[in-house]
């Protein structure tokens, strides 16, 4: 059962910390992904000069704060506290130069505290599998372009939804040498009996020392329902 199902929520502002640990293979650098998380706007991709790559993320976000129809946000009490912690397994491999395929397992636990009342579950999350195209490929290094990739992905559901999710983006990512910034944004509709759509964004820096398989990230995002039908 979600944890949380306010019908008025309209967005709620995650505050995410990850570890993340990734073995590259065909690649004579090893790099961490460039994005982390446990938001389902995070497309799995390969961000890098890889051929393939699995990687094995652990990150624990809470929620600070609802923002309800009035616009307003609303930070939550000291008492009130809605922790999800992940360990997320991603696959991706080149298809072609440009094109790309991945999947991702989730493994999931959540904690809601809210005044003295305690609830807790954990269990698999719903496994998505996705397709990219580099846009914007980055052929000659420059300071301030970015990376693009326009991705679209389905959410399967094998955890907590009951109906599959489809949905589109546009990720970007820029490097200056151990560090990272990446932005996600994306839009997706349920394949259900209630039609609607809704979207996110999702901004991520990490560090990934040169030395080591590892990347050491804050990742900040909103979800947005947007419930009119078209």
């Amino acid at each position: 059962t979600p944890l949380n199902s306010d019908p008025i929520m309209k967005r709620t502002l995650l505050l995410t910390f990850a570890f993340c640990l990734l073995p590259a293979a065909s690649s004579t650098t090893v790099r961490a992904a460039a994005c982390c998380g446990v938001s389902s706007a995070a497309p799995i991709l390969i961000t890098g000069d890889d051929q393939a790559q699995l990687s094995a993320t652990v990150s624990q976000s809470q929620v600070i704060g609802d923002v309800p129809v009035s616009g307003l946000p609303v930070f939550r009490a000291q008492d009130d506290s809605e922790i999800s912690q992940a360990l997320r397994l991603d696959g991706a491999i080149l298809i072609s130069d440009r094109w790309q395929g991945g999947a991702s397992i989730p493994l999931l636990r959540r904690e809601r505290t809210a005044f003295g009342n305690q609830t807790s579950a954990s269990g698999l999350g719903d496994i998505t599998l996705s397709g990219a195209y580099e846009i914007l490929p980055e052929y000659e290094y420059s300071v301030w372009r970015p990376r693009g990739y326009s991705f679209a992905q389905t959410v399967l559901p094998t955890g907590d939804l009951n109906h599959w999710v489809l949905g589109a983006g546009l990720l970007l990512t820029k490097s200056w040498g151990s560090w990272d910034l990446t932005t996600i944004t994306e839009l997706h509709q349920p394949v259900a009996k209630t039609p609607g759509w809704g979207g996110s964004f999702v901004v991520s820096g990490g560090y990934s020392p040169s030395s080591l398989p590892l990347r050491l990230g804050l990742a900040l995002g909103c979800e947005i329902p947007l419930f009119a039908k078209f």
